[in-house]
This record gives C-alpha cells, structure tokens and sequence, in this order.
C-alpha cells in the first residue's frame, strides 16, 4: 500500500465524501481535497497535483463526472477511478470513453477501496515509465546520424525519423499506414528494376557484406540515392513477429572518396609503372649500346663474332618491344577476344625461353650450364588465349625469375594440368620473397624481391592472366626458392587453330 499517494476525492453528497475520507486516511493515504463539482475538481488538481483522483461519474452542475475525468487526464495526466452507484451499460459506455484506472460501485468495502486504488496507482506508473521509455526512444532515434522506419506486422509505416523523411521525401505523417515498399521504394542499381522486397534486400545477405549495397532509393521527387543499411524483424515476448525496422544510410559522400581515392592510386601506380618502364628500357638500351660498341670493334677481325652480337641487339630491340606490347596490355580492352585462338603451353614456353635467353647473358653467365635451367613440359591440353599477350606474361615470369637467381641458381619451368586448370610452374632458387614483399608482389613495375632494387615488377603478367580467366598462385620460402604458379582454363571444347 502506497502511504504517501494523495488522493482527490470529487463527490458532490458532503456525508458520502466525509466519509470517505476518514476512509482513506485510515487506510494510510492522505486526502488533497474534497471537490463538490467538475469545475472545483478541476481547479482542485491543478493546485494539488494529486497522485488519483476518486471522481463521481455523476456530479451536480453544468460538468458532470466523465467530462471533468477526461479534462484532469488529458490536461495533467492524473489516473482516475470512478465512484458509481450506477453500473448501467450506458454509465459505464460513457466513463470508458475517458479511460479510467478502475470503478468502484457504491457502496463499497474498504478492502474494495484499497485494491482499486493500489492497481490504479501501480498501472499508472508503468504507463509513465513505458512513456518515458517511448520518448527517451524517439529521441534517441532521431537524433542519430541514421534513417530509421519502423512498420507493424503488417508492413505499414509506424516512424519515421528526420534522416528517414529526408532521403525518402516522405514525412512522418503522411507516411503512416502505408506500405513500407511505398515510402522505402528502391532499384537495383545494376539491373535498374524496382525491388519488390526492400527488407529482404537488406536482411538476406552475408553478416560480412555491405548489406543494400547496389541499392538506389527513389525518393518522391524521383531523385535517386545509393544506400546501405541493415534491417531486423521485431518480435515480441513469444517471439512473434511485431514488425520491421530499417536502418539506412546515404553512401553518395563516401562513393565519391572511394572515387578519389581509387584515382590517386592509379595515378600512384601510373607514376610507379612509369619509372618501372623508365628503368627497364634503359637497361635494354645500355646492352644495346654495349653490343653495337663489341659489333664495331669485331667487324673487321671477327665478323662471325660481331653477327652474334648484331643478333643480341635485334633481340635487345625485341626486350623493348615487349615492354610496349605490357603498356598496351594493361589498357586492352577485357571484353576484347576477337583474336584469341587455341594455344599448347609448352611450345609457348619454349618460345618464352628464347625470348629472354640474353638476360643470362646480361646476368654474367656465359653459357646455359651456369645457370642450370630444368624443364618437365608434360603436354597439358591447350588453353584460350591472345598469343602475344600470354607469351608476354609467361617471358616476364621467367625474367623476374632469372633477375632473382644467385651464380650458380636453377631455374625449373614446368607444365601440368588438373581436371580444370592448364598451368605453368617457374620455380627459382633465390632467397625468397619476404612477408614484407610478398603482398607487394603484384603491384605497377613494383619491386617483387627484397634485394632488387628498383627492379620492374609483373603486374602486367596477372592482369593478363586474370584477363584470360586464370590465377597466379606463389609459394615461396625464405633461403630456399619461390615458385610462381600461372592457371588458366582448359579449353577443351573450343573450337580453332591452335598457336604454336
């Protein structure tokens, strides 16, 4: 029992209200007033600020009972509990229409009088508290930097926050009672079709995506924002579904960052594969260079020995070509396949190996025994492929292998395939690449060995190979070698010529 509640008592019989109040005084409750009339009462909670009020439906004068209980609900939010010797369906009919806490008909036991009192009072407060819970809630979501919906079970609008009117047009009060797909009306950004499911599209996807992503929603006007959030069913305390509440954002400010920030590192790599190239053709040039030097002094005495070396910068000239052939390769066009055939691998290899034998030389190895070179071509079934570009990317492997060797080193080039894939293997004996440039491996002519210096990298080699469809797999380990595996798909099926 609740000792300190005040209660008002509005009864217009003096007797019946003195009574009363001995009553509840007896009980532990004090007494705010006594009003005769719906006018007094009224004045009464406005001075006193009872905790209930025991109201008479039937009062004496121009305001009877229900009006002053509707008045003292809605203008000071006091629970009311009516006092009736009538319990009539239309008495009752009419004080219901007020929501009162409770009835209780004349007369009455005190035990009566105290459970009435004490329910009135205790359902009173949950309501202030779930209130207060409501408007700590509706603060709270409106005031975050996100757009909210909320539906009921049956898909309609229930609230909507500033963000959520902003970027759908909507406003809170026209929204309500209308279909979320409605209000929350999105596209798919790749197909450019309406999406019937708005919430699905924000609930069915991995934990680890951006969950809308590829969504544009379609405001009132027409205007189209790309979106990204999150959506959960609310359930209630049975685990019923009570509704929907969507979570969104506008990702327009941060696609265009990710614009900015994608051009500054392509113009990083633009930068690094421009000095990559830079280095690379003038070495090829300083062996040209060196060989037309040796070509004229042996001209007259060793014209044998000067062919050779004539032969060295025709394949010097070639080295350059290629690096062009790699620049144009990184802006071919992906769809680009009128001019892919049928290739086998190993002769590509072997005509791979040719191309770069002058680097052995360039390294300071005087024959092919010095750098010991091992080969398993085992015939694997022909792949789909632009010729020049894949002996290009394969010639690059190769290279950066034989770039890596010590005096002394192996190379091992092999050939295989599995129930997929048709692969080259180049394998070396350098130190191995280190977990610090492991993962730089493939980036613009960038460095792929921790020792090399400025040396040009193979991110042409992978986007070729990627362009065909394949996979570049490393292995490598410290002190002992690394291994470079090129996949590509077999093409068995195709039809046409094959490139030797």
């Amino acid at each position: 029992m609740t000792s300190d509640a005040g209660i008002l008592i509005v009864e217009d019989e003096r007797i019946i209200a003195e009574d009363l109040r001995r009553t509840l005084e007896s009980l532990g409750y004090s007494v705010a007033g006594i009003a005769s009339s719906g006018e007094e009462a009224i004045k009464k909670a406005a001075e006193t600020r009872p905790d209930l009020v025991l109201m008479d439906i039937r009062l004496q004068g121009r305001m009877d009972g229900t009006e002053a209980a509707s008045r003292v609900r809605d203008e000071f939010d006091i629970p009311v509990v009516y006092l009736t010797a009538y319990a009539d369906e239309g008495t009752l009919q009419r004080a219901r229409i007020t929501e009162p806490y409770g009835y209780i008909i004349k007369p009455f036991q005190q035990r009566e009088l105290c459970s009435s009192i004490e329910i009135a009072l205790y359902k009173h407060e949950m309501e202030r508290r779930l209130k207060e819970s409501e408007r700590w809630l509706s603060a709270t979501l409106k005031c975050i930097g996100e757009a909210v919906i909320a539906t009921d079970p049956s898909g309609s609008v229930r609230f909507m926050n500033p963000i959520a009117e902003a970027l759908t047009g909507w406003k809170q009060e026209d929204a309500s009672d209308r279909r979320l797909q409605e209000v929350f009306k999105v596209i798919d950004e790749e197909t450019q079709g309406p999406d019937k499911d708005p919430v699905g599209r924000f609930i069915q996807q991995a934990p680890s995506a951006k969950r809308g992503s590829g969504t544009l929603l379609s405001r009132v006007d027409g205007m189209r924002t790309p979106v990204e959030g999150n959506a959960g069913y609310i359930r209630d305390d049975k685990g019923n579904m009570a509704g929907v509440v969507l979570v969104f954002r506008d990702v327009t400010e941060r696609r265009r960052a990710e614009k900015v920030s994608a051009r500054a590192d392509r113009l990083r790599a633009l930068a690094q594969m421009a000095k990559g190239i830079a280095y690379e053709v003038n070495n090829i040039l300083v062996r040209v260079s060196g060989y037309a030097d040796l070509a004229l002094v042996n001209l007259g005495e060793h014209p044998g020995l000067a062919r050779e070396r004539i032969k060295s910068i025709i394949l010097a000239a070639n080295d350059v070509a290629r690096v062009m052939r790699r620049l144009e390769a990184l802006y071919r066009r992906a769809d680009d396949s009128s001019d892919l055939v049928l290739l086998q691998l190993d002769p590509l290899v072997s005509q791979a190996l040719t191309l770069v034998h002058p680097r052995w030389e360039h390294r300071g190895f005087t024959d092919e025994d010095t750098l010991r070179l091992r080969t398993n071509l085992t015939g694997p079934p022909p792949v789909r492929g632009q010729l020049d570009e894949l002996l290009g990317a394969l010639a690059e492997f190769i290279a950066n292998a034989i770039r890596a060797i010590p005096r002394g080193g192996t190379l091992a080039v092999a050939t295989g395939h599995d129930s997929t894939w048709s692969f080259v293997t180049v394998s070396d004996t350098d130190r191995g690449i280190t977990s610090e440039t492991k993962g730089d491996a493939f980036g613009p002519f960038c460095i792929t060995r921790s020792d090399m210096g400025d040396d040009p990298g193979m991110v042409t080699a992978m986007n070729i190979v990627e362009r065909h469809g394949g996979e570049i797999l490393v292995e490598t380990k410290p002190g002992m070698g690394t291994s470079f595996t090129l996949r590509l798909p077999t093409a068995e099926g195709f039809g046409g010529d094959g490139g030797d």
